[in-house]
């Protein structure tokens, strides 16, 4: 499935769970992928007939944003 974007939670986070990244696929999904396991976090679905298309983290990695 093709990625539309991807980011790297900020080093400098203050959360737990270090080497994450945040990603929005073709088919509308978001997804937490935690790259030295590399298990999927978990996925958000967006409503029937939305699609996300960019992602991002605020500086200090605890909360991201997503739009479409």
């Amino acid at each position: 499935m093709p990625t539309m974007q991807i980011r790297w939670r900020p080093a400098a986070s203050m959360a737990v769970t270090k080497n994450v990244i945040i990603c929005v696929n073709a088919n509308g999904t978001l997804q937490h992928w935690h790259t030295t396991s590399g298990k999927l976090l978990h996925t958000i679905h967006p409503g029937v007939g939305d699609q996300l298309l960019s992602v991002d983290y605020n500086n200090d990695g605890t909360q991201f944003v997503a739009s479409g």
